[in-house]
């Protein structure tokens, strides 16, 4: 009996039948090998060569998503520049600046400022009996002999600070910790309590030969800086300019020659009638303190209503911290 196909017919059958799977599938409709589910970037009815570039595009955008940019820190500014760009002249003032020597009689407070990683060093004639400091957590206080030692722990916050001295003599701080060295203190020396109610090594009246330097130096510091006469330690100028319009002061500037202080101002007479400058009348005013200074003088002694006029005043051996916001008032 013969098989109705043979070996050969079975193998004729199969090409035939597998013929169509070989052809180029022109109208076949793209199905991602992922059991049903659409790749991203594909649409139902998206070619491949569609689907390929979609899925680059896609790629392209998580590669973006996960890279980390870096931004770089904003850069340390002193004065109003930034600290890579100033000079070594300009370091050096800077620096010199935190290095201060103060007069601070018995029981009256001082600000210092404290940064991070930036000790303080204050300094004293007489032997340190005791010290209390509010917040340890805040600003670490070593005692070596006559030197205090102050490290800040934190970045902000603020505690106070006491100093006891023989004769129950005390000395109170208030320390502010601060994030930038910029605003910190480097090292301070308090001169001797005053005996006889004048400080030790101060000489109460100054000369009018040291006046006239004085001034001299006020009136040509431009000329004498750019031609290097100045001693950029001991002779130093700020920028103020802070006005008042209640008063009607002005300050420009601040000089700090050899411990002395000088504010130069201007005065507009803000009210209705003429004025005339009384030098005994004129105040610094710090607060509710108001302090005497020891020379004053104006262009103009008269001014009608209106009318402005510049002066200057002098602190031989100023008691507080001379950089702090103060006003000059009448009394």
């Amino acid at each position: 009996m013969k098989r109705p196909f043979g070996r050969k017919a079975l193998a004729a059958s199969a090409a035939l039948l597998l013929f169509p799977l070989l052809l180029p599938a022109q109208n076949q409709t793209y199905l991602p090998p992922t059991g049903g589910r659409q790749l991203p970037g594909h649409s139902d009815d998206a070619d491949p060569s569609t689907g390929n570039a979609q899925l680059t595009q896609s790629s392209s955008a998580t590669s973006k998503s996960n890279t980390v940019e870096i931004v770089p820190p904003p850069p340390v500014m002193i004065n109003g520049k930034p600290a890579d760009r100033m000079t070594e002249e300009e370091e050096r003032t800077f620096l010199q600046e935190k290095i201060r020597t103060i007069s601070q009689p018995d029981g009256e407070v001082e600000i210092i400022h404290v940064a991070p990683g930036y000790p303080v060093t204050i300094r004293y004639s007489e032997p340190i009996a005791d010290i209390a400091i509010g917040d340890k957590k805040l600003v670490s206080v070593q005692k070596h002999g006559k030197i205090l030692l102050l490290n800040a722990l934190l970045p902000n916050g603020d505690t106070p600070l006491q100093v006891f001295f023989s004769g129950s003599r005390m000395r109170p701080y208030h320390i502010f910790a601060t994030d930038t060295y910029a605003k910190g203190d480097s090292s301070i020396t308090v001169q001797p309590f005053i005996m006889d109610g004048t400080p030790q090594g101060y000489q109460p009246n100054m000369s009018r030969r040291d006046l006239r330097d004085f001034i001299h130096i006020i009136a040509n510091y431009d000329a004498l800086k750019q031609e290097g006469s100045l001693d950029s330690r001991n002779i130093r100028r700020d920028d103020v300019f802070r006005e008042n319009p209640a008063t009607g002061f002005t300050i420009y500037y601040l000089y700090r020659i050899h411990g002395a202080a000088a504010f130069t101002f201007a005065y507009k007479n803000i009210s209705r009638n003429r004025v005339r400058f009384d030098e005994s009348r004129v105040r610094l005013a710090i607060g509710n303190s108001l302090f005497i200074p020891d020379y004053v003088s104006f262009h103009d002694v008269q001014l009608d209503p209106g009318g402005t006029t510049t002066g200057l005043v002098i602190l031989f051996n100023p008691t507080f911290d001379v950089r702090q916001p103060l006003e000059i008032v009448w009394k």
